[in-house]
């Protein structure tokens, strides 16, 4: 049951056996009509209506039909993406019940189930947890394991904000979300899956974070010294500062930096994951100038808070490596960042 931090929450996600729940938050997924049948449970499906799985079906029962005619008012079809919330059904046993559409299940693939996990974190981002059901996805070519890794992966995706530097924001606009169960047919499967995703998402998270930070806190020394920080996962990390940059013969890359009062660095990061440690590795290169005036040629004053940004390539670079290295990947890979500031001199 990993925990992530998230606004400053730990936010705890963990797979479990689909049981239904008697109160809460409850999410419950469900395919179009025309994508299969409905549980043998249920009675007088609407003609355009979701196919329900027996969980669903449970809850329309215990809250005396308000899911089917809910489902009947708002002619939800189960499309992909597209949700119906009912607040409070029943006798207010429970918070609230989202259904969302899965679509037709033979196409939903990894991809498609981030998406539905972004979907999903929407509608129950204020709340303090939530149960999340996944049915209707029995004939989708991917695992039920694996895409309930995805979903959470989604979500977790979907939850990202930077805002360490914010100084006011009102209560309301801040996530309150502790903890989500996903529920799903193989959940060993899919806590053992989502160690990968988690791996990923972490990776893009470096990634979101140096790409946000302003250039006056990340800079090329300040850069580097982040990346450092990869050591912890078995990555190999080398800086090479100006004078070995001259002996290499860099003067394009100096030339870049040499109006800045911060010096210019290169990142050098290695993976060796292969069982062959001598094979030959990918090489990955990123663009790393962490703030671009335009040097002799400033850039229009109204879009020059922009030009912290230059430095995706670099940070996109050192994502992938932590997440190579934390998926233990069997490959070897070199990671070099040119990072630079180009400024122009005084």
């Amino acid at each position: 049951m990993p925990n992530f931090r998230i606004q400053g929450v730990a936010m705890k996600i963990s797979f479990s056996k689909i049981a239904a729940p008697a109160r809460g938050v409850v999410v419950v997924t469900v395919a179009e009509a025309a994508a299969g049948k409905e549980s043998k449970a249920a009675k007088n499906k609407p003609a355009s209506g979701p196919v329900l799985g027996r969980s669903a079906v449970a809850i329309d029962m215990h809250t005396k039909g308000a899911l089917r005619r809910a489902i009947k008012a708002a002619e939800f079809s189960g499309k992909r993406e597209k949700t119906l919330q009912l607040l409070v059904p029943g006798e207010g046993q429970f918070t609230r019940v989202v259904l969302v559409g899965v679509g037709d299940p033979t196409s939903l693939d990894a991809f498609a189930a981030e998406r539905l996990g972004a979907v999903i974190y929407d509608t129950v981002a204020r709340e303090p947890s939530a149960t999340v059901m996944l049915e209707g996805i029995d004939t989708a070519k991917a695992g039920a394991g694996e895409l309930a890794a995805h979903v959470a992966g989604g979500a977790r995706l979907k939850s990202y904000r930077f805002d360490k530097y914010r100084t006011k924001e009102d209560k309301d606009a801040k996530p309150k979300l502790k903890s989500i169960v996903i529920q799903c047919q193989k959940p060993a499967e899919a806590a053992k899956a989502h160690d990968a995703v988690t791996a990923l998402v972490d990776g893009s998270f470096l990634t979101r974070d140096l790409v946000n930070e302003p250039a006056n806190i990340l800079y090329p020394e300040s850069f580097a010294n982040r990346a450092k920080s990869l050591t912890k996962d078995g990555i190999t990390v080398e800086v090479l500062a100006e004078p070995a940059l001259r002996r290499l013969g860099m003067g394009a890359l100096l030339g870049v930096g040499q109006g800045s009062a911060r010096p210019s660095r290169v990142l050098v990061m290695r993976w060796n994951g292969a069982r062959d440690k001598s094979k030959a590795p990918v090489v990955l290169v990123g663009k790393g100038v962490c703030f671009d005036t335009g040097g002799i040629s400033l850039k229009p004053p109204p879009g020059m808070w922009d030009m912290k940004w230059d430095m995706g390539g670099a940070g996109v670079v050192t994502g992938v490596m932590q997440t190579l290295a934390r998926r233990k990947a069997r490959v070897n890979v070199v990671g070099l960042c040119g990072l630079v500031e180009n400024m122009p001199d005084a």
